[in-house]
């Protein structure tokens, strides 16, 4: 199906500060130039959270993007440059990024988020189903036969793919529904997530902190799982 979302992973969408390394001449700050990280992240094949001082203190920061949850990934969409998104990664405040002693920590940053922007920007094109993911700390297991339970959801799904596909047409634009992957999520994991005993609610979706805990599966997972929706529609 056409247009269907394979998340424009970086800010490009946004004209903010790329994170794809093709465009590192738009963006300003320190040269980088430390060998040593560059050894670390080479080295760094199996997906894990590299160990970092910045500001010497202990931080970890994603070297995959299945690392990166899809709450991170549309902060990174609305960011505005290197600091927000280190703010994003590492959930270091702003005003301490503001205060590190010397640049050295800044140019380590930027060459992570550089690294990390070559693979967000391949996006989620050819990503299976994942068998299980992760909401919160807790394991769900995505079946084969995956489908919208209950009635409430399956509804509340087909029409916001259906208003999204209007406002594509109306605007005259491709349809991309990368912006209500996290709703459409929302209503499916209420039942694998929450348990066959918590009745499905509208109300109760939309609360945010039952939305804060949908913006914790990696991105990796909500992708395919959102994909295999858009594509469905409207035999959802």
């Amino acid at each position: 199906m056409a247009g269907v979302c394979y998340l424009r992973a970086t800010n490009q969408a946004k004209n903010n500060t790329p994170l794809h390394p093709s465009q590192e001449g738009t963006r300003t700050g320190p040269t980088l130039n430390t060998a040593s990280i560059k050894s670390e992240i080479e080295q760094s094949e199996i997906p894990k959270m590299l160990p970092i001082k910045l500001n010497n203190l202990p931080y970890s920061f994603p070297t995959e993007v299945s690392e990166i949850s899809l709450g991170q990934f549309f902060a990174l969409r609305q960011s505005k440059g290197v600091l927000d998104e280190v703010c994003v990664l590492t959930g270091i405040d702003r005003e301490t990024i503001l205060n590190f002693k010397g640049r050295e920590d800044l140019e380590q940053c930027q060459l992570l988020l550089n690294k990390l922007g070559q693979k967000l920007a391949l996006g989620m094109e050819g990503h299976a189903l994942p068998k299980q993911t992760t909401i919160a700390g807790k394991t769900i297991r995505i079946p084969k036969n995956i489908k919208l339970e209950p009635v409430g959801a399956f509804i509340a799904v087909h029409n916001l793919i259906t208003e999204e596909h209007k406002r594509a047409a109306e605007a005259k634009v491709e349809f991309d529904p990368t912006n209500i992957i996290p709703q459409v999520l929302a209503h499916y994991f209420w039942l694998p997530y929450m348990g066959d005993d918590v009745l499905y609610n509208d109300e109760k979706i939309e609360q945010p902190e039952y939305m804060d805990q949908i913006l914790t599966i990696p991105i990796t997972d909500a992708v395919p799982i959102a994909n295999f929706f858009f594509r469905k529609y409207p035999n959802l």
